[in-house]
């Protein structure tokens, strides 16, 4: 009884001390310092948030979603007769008065 204790408690130790062993190896591996990499230039740093918002943004979503997303035609708040007719006053105007200047 009092050797199966030790042998339990010893057990356990064991256990206990490998898995935070283990995690003391992955936290280090994942936070040393790689001094070959230079620092990030504002611009990099700009893109790196974009592109990491825009992951964020896909997070959870199935492929079908994020492609209707990304094929979605962006409609002009004009409609494309506004745009004429504003054209024509715009640059008719300019037509009219040289033509007028030209053969007047």
């Amino acid at each position: 009884s009092n050797k199966s204790h030790y042998y339990n408690a010893a057990l356990v130790l064991h256990l206990y001390l490998d898995f935070y062993s283990t995690k003391l190896q992955v936290y280090s591996h994942s936070h040393s310092h790689n001094n070959n990499t230079m620092a990030q230039t504002p611009e990099q740093r700009r893109r790196n948030a974009r592109f990491a918002k825009g992951n964020e943004n896909r997070m959870g979503k199935s492929e079908d979603q994020i492609k209707k997303r990304v094929e979605k035609v962006t409609k002009s708040p004009i409609s494309m007769f506004w745009i004429v007719i504003l054209g024509f006053i715009v640059f008719g105007g300019l037509v009219f008065e040289a033509l007028s200047r030209f053969f007047g």
